[in-house]
């Protein structure tokens, strides 16, 4: 009867180590992330929750993003691509082949504004409207959808983007726009007017830093790292008081230092132009660390979660009025 409580007990520790990497696999894929969020912006996942967008704020696959009137979202996707959803818009977050994550994206404009910007030259970013789909190849471009016939005019302010549709397709180059309206191929593009302006970016006069001292953490460890505030010439910003915003993936999560109070995000203002911080996990696999604030830069971190070399299994065993402990070393190859 001991032998095979010591196996039963063994199996499922062995099994324990193996299931956390199964369920990662089953996990939605973080799209992005929020940087700045303005009046009232919503998230809504495929279940129908809604949630208000905050700073720093994960966007999944399959999530849509709502604004009202006199309201904005912008979000970093995975891929290094910068969206900025305007007010009285519907944009949804669109699934990509697993093998194309990290390297595509892809959107669905419902309705209302979209300015983008693709950085990377290979870098593949898709916008889909109920009249045309826009590929685009490193370029900066503004999408405006219309409410009811879905009518679309893209503006190109930078590089080259493609129009298709079922009617027939259409480049349009940097300076140029063109108009799809339903049940028609995309027209001849026209040149930019005195009104057609690129939005203007608003420059950050501060920058975030995480530091940590390894970005790979042992399943079960508890590191301490912090963020901080960086002026534009790149030294401490010690009067910056806005709060910030740290988000983390499963299946790493997060406390304030010193608190032992774990979740998967924390809020807190600057103390001293830094926020200092725990982070750990129970489980192994890849998490990103995102840290966002208003008038600052964000940035976001990839930590590897290992797991540990060797794990003690303790069982107690009761024979009569007497106990004792049996400890089984398990070993992870």
């Amino acid at each position: 009867m001991k032998t095979i409580l010591l196996i039963v007990f063994a199996v499922a520790a062995l099994t324990s180590s193996v299931a956390p990497a199964f369920a990662q696999e089953q996990k939605k894929h973080a799209a992005g992330f929020i940087t700045d969020t303005e009046g009232e912006c919503h998230l809504i996942n495929p279940s129908g929750e809604r949630a208000r967008v905050k700073l720093g704020m994960f966007v999944y696959e399959r999530d849509t993003i709502k604004t009202a009137g006199r309201s904005s979202v912008k979000m970093v996707f995975s891929n290094g691509v910068e969206a900025r959803v305007r007010q009285n818009s519907e944009l949804s977050i669109m699934e990509v082949p697993p093998a194309e994550r990290g390297m595509s994206s892809r959107v669905k404009m419902v309705v209302g504004g979209l300015f983008s910007r693709v950085i990377k030259q290979k870098t593949k970013f898709n916008v889909h409207t109920p009249v045309v789909t826009i590929a685009v190849r490193g370029t900066e471009f503004d999408t405006d959808v219309a409410a009811g016939n879905g009518a679309t005019e893209v503006r190109v302010f930078k590089g080259v983007v493609a129009l298709e549709n079922d009617y027939g397709s259409r480049e349009l180059k940097a300076n140029t726009k063109s108009t799809v309206g339903a049940g028609e191929p995309p027209p001849a593009p026209a040149p930019l007017s005195s009104e057609d302006k690129r939005p203007e970016d608003d420059v950050a006069g501060f920058f975030l830093k995480i530091e940590m001292n390894n970005i790979e953490i042992a399943e079960g460890d508890v590191a301490s790292a912090v963020v901080v505030v960086k002026d534009a010439d790149g030294f401490d910003a010690k009067n910056f008081k806005n709060k910030i915003s740290l988000n983390v993936s499963e299946p790493a999560l997060l406390s304030k230092a010193g608190q032992n109070k774990w979740s998967s995000s924390v809020e807190e203002p600057a103390s001293g132009g830094a926020l200092k911080f725990d982070i750990k996990s129970a489980a192994h696999g890849p998490a990103r660390l995102v840290a966002a604030a208003k008038g600052a830069q964000p940035v976001s971190v990839d930590i590897n979660i290992l797991r540990p070399k060797e794990r003690t299994l303790r069982i107690n065993l009761k024979e009569g009025s007497s106990e004792r402990e049996i400890k089984i070393k398990l070993k992870n190859k």
